[in-house]
């Protein structure tokens, strides 16, 4: 990776390209003890759950979820590796920017795999204009690479019998 200045990775490319593959030997490899392997939707899922919870404490002092959303996060993790990163829901676009903005200023890395560039994300979606900031975001902070060969590994009929990491 040339930019030693962007820690994080967004791998992007067709289905059956070996993102998901890349990243598990990753994931599996580094020895980092705070690390987190997800789908990207179920990860959303989650970071909706803990925003509501947060909403049903009645002796709050803070009344923006999102900080301690962030923090909690970030201390659970220093690493995040997301699989099949994509941008769908509304609710989900519009916090983004804020939630991954703060794990990044936290020191967390983030890799994530998806089947779309980061411009694509959220594509045609509604009020996509206060999405496009999370786009910046992760175009200046992950090293975005088109992993595209023209081949799907999957229907290539050869499995591997042995993979070894040195």
């Amino acid at each position: 990776i040339k930019n030693v200045n962007k820690q994080s990775l967004y791998l992007y490319g067709d289905v059956g390209c070996g993102k998901t593959f890349l990243m598990d030997i990753f994931y599996n490899t580094i020895n980092i003890e705070l690390k987190r392997r997800v789908h990207f939707h179920s990860f959303m899922l989650d970071v909706h759950s803990r925003i509501h919870k947060w909403r049903q404490k009645k002796d709050r002092t803070i009344y923006d979820p999102i900080p301690p959303l962030v923090d909690s996060i970030s201390n659970e993790a220093k690493l995040l590796c997301f699989d099949e990163f994509q941008v769908t829901d509304v609710a989900d676009a519009m916090i983004l920017n804020r939630l991954f903005s703060g794990l990044f200023e936290n020191g967390v890395t983030v890799v994530a795999t998806s089947n779309r560039p980061p411009t694509d994300l959220y594509k045609n979606g509604l009020n996509r204009e206060l999405f496009l900031p999370f786009i910046i975001l992760l175009s200046k902070k992950c090293k975005v690479i088109n992993l595209n060969s023209g081949i799907d590994y999957r229907l290539t009929g050869e499995k591997l019998q042995r993979v070894y990491i040195v």
